[in-house]
């Protein structure tokens, strides 16, 4: 239950670099695992961040729901594998600069979808994960979930009337979380619970699926 197996086939022993949505000592948890075919744990050489001082309340991972940050990170890419790769410089320059189009036009596209929206204008959403896209856009996010876990009664009042305050229109929670006290908000203030993850594939489409919700807009 609740666990997803992804096999990597590598016929070539060496160092290999794995992009993953959890940081590195997440995986020391008991929560996921790198395993050779011997079933035997593989230890991470190096990480980037390197510990858990990287990880706390107060930092948000979820850096790739802000078009701003993702220029960034894609510059960060095309500049890493061209150093490592040159012979294929122009090749990772192409993508990049498309990619970068892409980019844009989503910003674009998002900032035509808020135009009508008040500097500082709230959304409210269970788990903290869109902080950044808050960030980029002048609105600010209202979490749900206090340190991981879902609020007791009287935190979940305070939130209510703050919601009621701000005349929140939705709640945003994610498909990985339970919605259960979001529901009882919704419930409270007659308004829609909105399922939308950050981990979405199509990632301009996601984000701009989640500017028209605020919006309240088709």
């Amino acid at each position: 239950k609740d666990i997803t197996t992804v096999k990597i086939n590598i016929f070539k022993d060496g160092s290999y670099v794995f992009f993953t949505e959890h940081l590195p000592f997440e995986f020391e948890k008991g929560e996921h695992f790198f395993k050779d075919i011997n079933k035997k744990d593989i230890e991470v050489v190096a990480s980037e961040p390197e510990s858990n001082d990287n990880h706390n309340e107060n930092k948000d991972p979820h850096v790739w729901v802000s078009p701003s940050s993702v220029k960034i990170i894609a510059k960060n890419i095309y500049t890493t594998l061209s150093n490592a790769d040159p012979k294929n410089k122009e090749y990772f320059k192409k993508n990049y600069l498309s990619f970068l189009k892409e980019i844009t036009t989503t910003d674009t596209k998002i900032r035509e979808i808020l135009v009508d929206l008040k500097a500082g204008s709230k959304f409210m959403v269970f788990h903290p994960s869109w902080g950044y896209f808050a960030s980029d856009y002048s609105l600010e996010q209202l979490v749900i979930e206090v340190e991981g876990k879902e609020p007791k009664p009287k935190t979940l009042q305070k939130i209510i009337e703050e919601a009621k305050e701000e005349k929140v229109k939705a709640i945003f929670t994610q498909p990985e979380f339970s919605d259960k006290s979001a529901k009882v908000i919704a419930e409270q203030l007659s308004i829609k619970v909105i399922k939308i993850t950050p981990l979405s594939p199509n990632w301009s489409e996601n984000l701009i699926n989640m500017a028209k919700s605020i919006a309240n807009v088709q």
